[in-house]
């Protein structure tokens, strides 16, 4: 089976890690603040306690989500760039 060298495959998949690092940005502080709630409302068994608690949980659980969620974005971006720098050094240095 013969292959072909294609570039457009390059900037295809660097679209594909560029939506992926927003989806990334969005999804990641949600889910912190899901977990959050859930581990805060876990801790205290009762009263107002309980409230302030799951609240707590949940800003703190968004906070470190989103913290993350950054991170893996920056890491995603720069997969995305080297993919593209890729691609582009092909385009320059192909013989004619």
């Amino acid at each position: 089976m013969s292959t072909t060298y294609d570039p457009k495959v390059f900037e295809e998949h660097s679209r594909n890690m560029y939506q992926s690092a927003k989806m990334t940005m969005a999804l990641f502080p949600v889910g912190g603040v899901l977990v959050g709630f859930a581990l805060g409302a876990g801790l205290v068994c009762c009263g107002l306690l309980k409230a302030a608690a799951t609240l707590a949980g949940g800003g703190l659980g968004g906070y470190a989500a989103y913290r993350y969620g950054l991170v893996r974005a920056t890491e995603i971006r720069s997969q995305a760039q080297t993919s593209m720098c890729l691609a582009e050094i092909e385009r320059n240095t192909r013989k004619v």
